[in-house]
């Protein structure tokens, strides 16, 4: 009788063993985080002069500038692959008035993008920046050239800038908003 009173006590504690060993295993995969390349993404911030002014020469229908976004890791982050990071025009608003207020009435296509030859618009940091990695130390800078090209058309604007990654906007990361004037 002892001895069946010993085995009782005996599985009762193993099965106390399993559940805990169950517990802790169903814990350590839903806390864990797998995916260390967008755990990493998340600590990317992307920066910029929030309001620029667009110089007009005197009798020129257009206008210029030049704008540097600075891609930045944050804290905590030691490297990030740049190749499927890509930077992402969210939304580009036109206004035939010089200072970016009132309805969107300007015309969009009079806004132009280029960096490098090209429009920015879903290229890479990789081909952006000339580099395969962004290192914590780094403060890198992606120089776009806005024009205005009909001030006719569109004499201020304001685009949005942000970061993609495999096709979906990069959850955590602030959008970044420049308004363009050239009063």
């Amino acid at each position: 009788m002892d001895n069946l009173v010993k085995k009782q006590k005996s599985g009762i504690i193993l099965a106390w063993i399993a559940k805990l060993m169950g517990l802790a295993i169903v814990l350590n995969i839903a806390s864990c985080s797998c995916d260390k390349d967008n755990k990493d993404a998340l600590k990317i911030k992307l920066t910029a002069k929030e309001s620029q002014q667009i110089t007009v020469a005197s009798g020129s229908t257009s206008g210029t500038v030049d704008t540097e976004l600075t891609v930045k890791l944050e804290e905590g982050a030691k490297e990030l692959d740049l190749e499927k990071i890509k930077l992402k025009v969210e939304k580009t608003a036109a206004y035939r008035n010089d200072d970016a207020s009132g309805a969107e009435d300007g015309d969009k296509d009079e806004v132009k993008l280029e960096s490098k030859g090209s429009d920015p618009n879903g290229q890479s940091l990789k081909d952006l920046l000339g580099k395969d990695k962004l290192k914590k130390s780094d403060h890198d800078k992606v120089k776009i050239k806005v024009t205005l090209a009909d001030i006719g058309k569109a004499a201020s604007a304001k685009i949005k800038f942000a970061l993609e990654k495999d096709g979906k906007k990069i959850e955590g990361v602030e959008d970044v908003v420049v308004t363009y004037t050239t009063n």
